[in-house]
């Protein structure tokens, strides 16, 4: 498909391991001076060391290994190795189908190849997971879901035939987890939806949208 919609960055989250702006005021917008944060506190001096620590834990069986790999992703990322953090991703994936990040992570890989309607289906997994999900912090994961949700409100409006609303029965089995938790049943009823600000969807962190025992 050709001319998909532009694309915007996924949002930085000071505990997601990734590149933060380490001068004051504006960079320059040549150069612009940076530091690694790491999850566990680590604060390597180059991208090559933060690659090492990751898969020395990795290695090592510590952790959980489905979030490390995630977090060599966004080094990967971050770094312009999207090839790499592609690989990353899916393989957190595979050690676990609800990895929340890694979905959106790597929906946003196939979404800047411009592998449009393939991003999308991660996005729609990564929010059918996102209830699950203990890596973050209630903002972030929050600023998270509410970004690939705009996503995929994006892709949806492009595409209307190809890129559901909202996740199916079929995401949700895909990341383990029920269609309609303990009983419960899914509405869906009209909602004015501003795409620059689709927060107001969520209250407390869950749909708003949801009704039943």
């Amino acid at each position: 498909m050709g001319g998909g919609p532009p694309v915007a960055p996924l949002p930085h989250h000071p505990d997601a391991g990734c590149l933060h702006d380490g001068g004051a005021g504006e960079p320059h917008p040549l150069v612009v001076f940076a530091g690694i944060d790491l999850f566990d506190g680590t604060k390597p001096r180059w991208a090559t060391d933060a690659e090492e620590h990751l898969l020395g834990l990795i290695q090592s069986g510590r952790g959980n290994p489905a979030f490390l790999w995630n977090r060599l992703g966004n080094v990967y990322l971050r770094g312009g190795r999207v090839d790499l953090a592609a690989c990353a991703f899916e393989r957190s994936i595979s050690l676990d189908a609800a990895q929340f990040e890694s979905l959106g992570s790597l929906g946003y890989t196939l979404e800047i190849s411009g592998e449009w309607v393939q991003a999308s289906r991660l996005y729609l997994r990564a929010i059918a997971a996102a209830r699950s999900y203990r890596h973050l912090d209630h903002s972030a994961l929050r600023e998270l879901l509410a970004e690939f949700m705009q996503k995929v409100a994006n892709l949806h409006m492009r595409y209307p035939d190809e890129v559901p609303f909202i996740p199916s029965q079929a995401d949700y089995e895909a990341v383990g987890l029920p269609w309609a938790k303990d009983g419960g049943e899914w509405t869906y009823t009209e909602h004015r939806l501003d795409l620059d600000d689709v927060s107001p969807l969520f209250a407390g962190g869950r749909p708003i949208a949801r009704t039943g025992p």
